[in-house]
């Protein structure tokens, strides 16, 4: 008996210290405790809310921040960092990173974690509404030409995605003219040209591996795309499989590479 309660205090005792320790949340003297132990003391203001925020666009007019979170979108009034609203998504949760606002502000392009990008509807007062769900299926064989106008079928099939099943939609860049929005697919390796008019794919481009955000040059003829994944390894390489897709990674299994294509 006795020792059976031995073994328990040795086995406890750690868990203990480690609770005294540290404690996750609000520290002493201001500032946080993350769950990594470290503390953050942020420099301006902060404002609290449920989720955990990937991804942050400020309205054109300055007036609105919108959050995005694992499990929906908080808009933000910049004037007195009050919330005034907080929008689940339905049937998704929000994906890694990826939003984008058009120039006038009126819709929020948000990616969720399976295979639809969201087109919220922005009211006058910042708050959103919900409008059309974009599902990112298999893409066209369909070119585009500067003025971003459809052209004729380029006669080649179009660059398939390396995985299967959902694809992951990230990053979010809209083109000059708004009609297209390019979107990094995480679990497909691959920049979608996605039309906005028609909702449909119009291509897809093979990139590294997990494409997390993409900027387009002013003139949306260039898009450079950050690889979170890096790139493919080579022969011989240490590597993991994540997700479908052979990654490369050093000693305790970490992705070692990061790219920008």
């Amino acid at each position: 008996m006795n020792r059976v309660v031995l073994v328990l205090v040795i086995c406890l005792a750690p868990s203990r210290l480690c609770a005294a320790d540290v404690v996750v949340g609000p520290a002493d003297g201001g500032g946080y405790v993350a769950s990594t132990r470290q503390l953050i003391r942020p420099a301006g203001r902060t404002v609290e809310f449920g989720g955990r925020p990937v991804d942050i666009v400020l309205s054109p007019d300055g007036r609105t921040a919108y959050v995005m979170t694992n499990s929906g979108v908080v808009a933000i009034r910049t004037s007195d960092w009050t919330i005034i609203q907080q929008m689940g998504f339905d049937h998704a949760s929000g994906s890694y990173h990826g939003m984008a606002m058009t120039r006038d502000g009126s819709k929020l392009y948000v990616s969720t974690s399976r295979t639809d990008i969201l087109e919220l509807l922005v009211g006058k007062d910042g708050t959103l509404s919900a409008g059309r769900k974009i599902a990112i299926a298999g893409p066209g064989e369909a070119a585009l030409t500067p003025d971003e106008q459809i052209a004729q079928s380029t006669g080649r099939a179009a660059a398939r995605p390396v995985v299967g099943g959902n694809p992951v939609p990230c990053g979010i860049a809209l083109s000059p003219g708004e009609r297209i929005a390019y979107v990094c697919l995480s679990r497909s390796n691959t920049l979608c040209a996605l039309d906005l008019l028609s909702g449909k794919p119009i291509r897809q481009i093979p990139v590294g591996v997990a494409p997390y955000d993409v900027a387009l040059s002013p003139d949306g003829m260039t898009a450079w795309v950050s690889n979170w994944g890096g790139r493919m390894p080579f022969d011989g390489e240490r590597m993991e499989m994540s997700s479908g897709t052979p990654i490369v990674v050093d000693e305790e299994s970490t992705a070692a590479s990061g790219t920008v294509s």
